[in-house]
């Protein structure tokens, strides 16, 4: 076992951890987490040590009662990934790339997570021999992206065995991993994984998506880890949600961007937060997140900063929501006038 495993082991998952570390918890709050199980890591305990309710990392990983309120605009499946899936763990969205789902498992447990209510009933890994088998039938596919879950909870053997796998179907060209494991987890970020990376990335173009969501998130080891993914020669990005009460405000969004550009990590997108059960809380309007670009793009012109998209499957994926114009027609029900369509 190695030691980022041993350390995995010590996260906070029972209600008497919670109540313990935080007395100011409801019961209404502890009983949200038996709609979505709590799991929290030993890094971000130390990060949120002695915190209140109003801190933003609090905020992410602790359960709430607002979780146990689901709006009716909100789905169990809110990126209708069901529909995209024609094998098992293998969601083809887009014509040129797919996404395997290679992992059940998170080392912690987004309270935002859009995947959240079908974590359950997520398979523990893609159905290798039905994937391998659709790629070469679809040529068309040029891109991989491992995620799930999160693929960095696969051992190194098991992430060099998919790579390889991945490698002998000739019509791949790109390789991309979605994962929150610097965030929360970067001990997993070993000697052997960056020297992994380095492999695949000379068979395959590899590209690291990262998820910091806030400045707070980049403490001193994951600014060390960022730095040693740099060295292996990969492309760095981050994409971040847009959540209420974590980083709706100018000030907190350009530090975070500032501070990934400054480290050398792409800043890729900032996602309008997708209609999961039980996510209410974190919503934020988009005329505020459209509100909050402007403002940062007039104050920061030179600052490269990420597209503000909403992921919308039935117009075939993410729009760009500083080109749209946007009108409420309910609460949390949205018309995009160029595609006069209901974004729910």
């Amino acid at each position: 076992m190695e030691s980022w495993q041993r350390e995995l082991q010590q996260s906070i998952r029972t209600p008497e951890e919670l109540r313990t570390l935080f007395s100011w918890l409801t019961e209404g709050d502890i009983d949200a987490q038996q709609l979505f199980p709590v799991s929290i890591t030993p890094h971000t305990i130390k990060l949120v040590k002695n915190a209140d309710p109003s801190n933003p990392l609090v905020r992410m990983c602790l359960p709430s009662a607002q979780e146990c309120v689901v709006s009716d605009h909100e789905r169990e499946d809110p990126l209708c990934e069901k529909n995209h899936t024609p094998v098992p763990g293998l969601l083809h969205r887009y014509s040129d790339r797919v996404l395997l789902l290679v992992t059940s498992a998170c080392a912690q447990h987004c309270r935002f997570c859009f995947r959240r209510c079908l974590k359950s009933t997520m398979t523990q890994g893609t159905d290798i021999p039905s994937a391998i088998k659709y790629l070469h039938a679809h040529p068309e596919v040029k891109e991989v992206i491992l995620s799930g879950g999160d693929p960095l909870m696969l051992t190194d053997d098991l992430l060099e065995s998919w790579c390889q796998t991945l490698c002998e179907v000739p019509t791949i060209e790109r390789l991309r991993i979605h994962t929150r494991i610097p965030v929360v987890l970067p001990s997993r970020i070993t000697p052997s994984f960056l020297e992994q990376c380095h492999r695949m990335h000379t068979k395959l173009p590899l590209t690291i998506v990262t998820h910091f969501n806030h400045p707070k998130e980049l403490a001193q080891e994951n600014r060390l880890i960022l730095e040693r993914l740099q060295g292996t020669g990969i492309t760095l990005k981050n994409q971040s949600v847009l959540l209420r009460g974590v980083n709706d405000d100018a000030t907190t969004l350009i530090t975070l961007f500032q501070s990934l550009s400054t480290l050398g990590v792409e800043n890729y997108y900032l996602h309008q937060l997708d209609p999961a059960c039980g996510t209410r809380h974190f919503y934020v309007p988009i005329e505020k997140g459209k509100e909050l670009m402007t403002q940062i793009r007039s104050q920061y012109p030179s600052l490269q900063l990420p597209r503000y998209v909403a992921d919308i499957p039935s117009l075939g994926g993410k729009k760009d929501l500083e080109q749209e114009e946007v009108v409420e027609e309910s609460p949390g029900v949205y018309r995009l006038s160029s595609f006069a369509h209901l974004l729910r």
